[in-house]
């Protein structure tokens, strides 16, 4: 069992997409599809991987970009709630952070990007643990 990532944060994702002119976030959105994918899997549902979002994403002049955003942020709340974890987001929290918080010198998007980072370092790290309670459950 491979480990899935717990320490991304804000200030590395801002560095990364400026080193490497914006490609960064692609690749985010790749890693969230598939560990989602992972983690969440008892809830039979699929998140779209990259191709699909950046194609539905320049089909729909960027509103998929939003909603691919928020089923994400949704699926992470719903998989906190049913382990007891206290998600950091909502639906209506995320929007509202990059919606209004944009207002705050630009603050907000920031903000609520923090707070989709670490909800998913949360949820791997939530993950990993369960794994690794299941590895030694199994050894026994």
């Amino acid at each position: 069992m491979k480990n899935l990532a717990t320490n991304r944060g804000v200030f590395i994702y801002i560095v990364f997409t400026a080193l490497t002119l914006g490609i960064y976030p692609l690749y985010y959105i790749h890693r969230v599809s598939v560990e989602l994918n992972e983690t969440c899997d008892a809830d039979h549902k699929k998140t779209a991987g990259l191709l699909a979002y950046i194609l539905l994403t320049i089909l729909t002049f960027g509103i998929y970009a939003i909603v691919w955003q928020c089923l994400a942020v949704d699926r992470m709340a719903k998989y906190c709630e049913r382990y007891g974890l206290k998600p950091r987001l909502t639906v209506v929290s995320y929007l509202l952070w990059n919606l209004f918080g944009s207002m705050l010198f630009g603050l907000g998007p920031v903000i609520a990007m923090y707070k989709f980072l670490h909800m998913h370092n949360d949820i791997n790290y939530d993950h990993n643990m369960l794994m690794i309670e299941l590895e030694k459950s199994i050894k026994r």
